[in-house]
C-alpha cells in the first residue's frame, strides 16, 4: 500500500489538477507553508511532502549543544534502563533490537540516553544534524510499515525495532557515540540521507545493507541530512552521560531549537 501511495505521490498531472491535490492536502492536515513555497509550485504531491525552507534555519554552530533534528513533537526522552528505552507507559523495547547487531558501538547504548521525536504529516519531513559529527556506519534495515502515531505505540509492542528504518551511527566531536535511527511508517516509503545516493528504502528487499565511512566523512551542525515523504519518527540515542535529557516543558520542537542535553560524557 506504501509503495502503491508513493507512486500516487510521485505522479507529475496537469497543473490545475495538481494545484489543486496539492492545496486539498495542504488546508486538510492545517500545513503552514510560511517559510516555503506555496501550494501551485509543487509538480508532485511528494514535492510538497519533501519542501524545502526558503531560507535555512538559524541554528548555534558555536557550541557543541545539541539541537533539534527536526520539526516534531517530543514523545519520549529520558535514560535507557540498561539496555530498554520506552515506547510508551507500560511498554519498553530492546536498544539493541533497535540498533540491530550491525552497529558497532552497539555495547555503548547501555543505560545511555534517548529522545523519540514525531513528525506530524503536516509537518516539514527533513531532518538536520544535532551537532557536528562523524559519520561511522550507516543501516538500511528492511521491515514492516507500521503508523508511529499514539494509537500504534500503545498497540504495537517494539514498533520501532519492527518497523523498516535507517540508523546512522556516528561520534560528536566531544567523543561521544550517538545513532539517529530514521523510522519509516504506513505511506512512509521513502527515507533519504543526502551524502549516501546509493541507499534506496521500501524495495521489497528484506536483506539489511550497511555503509561504511572509514574516511570519517563529517557533517556540520544543522546541515541538512535528508527527508521522509509524509511524516514519522526519529530517534536520537547516546552513549552514557552524566545526566539524561531533562526536556520539561519542551512538548514541540523546531530544527535549530537548543535541546538541554550535556555536550560531555
Amino acid at each position: 500500500m506504501s509503495r502503491l501511495v508513493g507512486r500516487f505521490a510521485n505522479t507529475r498531472f496537469p497543473h490545475w489538477l495538481q494545484t489543486l491535490i496539492n492545496r486539498v492536502y495542504v488546508r486538510l492536515l492545517r500545513v503552514d507553508l510560511v517559510e516555503f513555497d506555496p501550494p501551485e509550485v509543487y509538480p508532485t504531491l511528494n514535492a510538497l511532502f519533501g519542501r524545502r525552507p526558503r531560507k535555512l534555519r538559524d541554528c548555534n554552530s558555536g557550541t557543541d549543544a545539541l539541537i533539534a533534528p527536526c520539526d516534531a513533537e517530543i514523545s519520549g526522552y529520558g535514560r535507557l534502563r540498561g539496555n530498554s528505552l520506552l515506547q510508551v507507559k507500560g511498554i519498553d523495547y530492546s536498544a539493541r533490537d533497535l540498533l540491530t547487531e550491525h552497529s558497532q558501538h552497539v555495547d555503548r547504548v547501555v543505560d545511555g540516553a534517548y529522545i523519540t521525536f514525531y513528525l506530524s504529516p503536516g509537518m516539514y519531513h527533513g531532518y538536520h544534524a544535532p551537532a557536528t559529527f562523524h559519520v561511522e556506519r550507516l543501516i538500511h534495515v528492511p521491515g514492516t510499515l507500521w503508523p508511529v502515531n499514539s494509537m500504534a505505540m500503545r498497540t504495537v509492542p517494539g514498533l520501532f525495532a519492527k518497523n523498516e528504518r535507517v540508523i546512522l551511527e556516528g561520534r560528536r566531536l566531544s567523543g561521544q557515540c550517538f545513532w539517529m535511527v530514521f523510522v519509516g511508517a504506513t505511506n512512509v516509503g521513502s527515507i533519504t540521507v543526502d551524502f549516501e545516493p546509493s541507499l534506496h528504502t521500501n524495495t521489497g528487499s528484506l536483506e539489511p545493507r550497511v555503509f561504511d565511512y572509514p574516511a570519517k566523512h563529517t557533517v556540520n551542525k544543522g546541515a541538512y541530512l535528508g527527508r521522509f515523504l509524509m511524516g514519522s519518527s526519529v530517534l536520537l540515542l547516546a552513549e552514557s552521560q552524566r545526566h539524561p535529557p531533562t526536556l520539561l516543558g519542551m512538548s514541540r520542537v523546531q530544527v535549530g531549537d537548543p535541546l538541554p542535553w550535556p555536550a560531555s560524557l
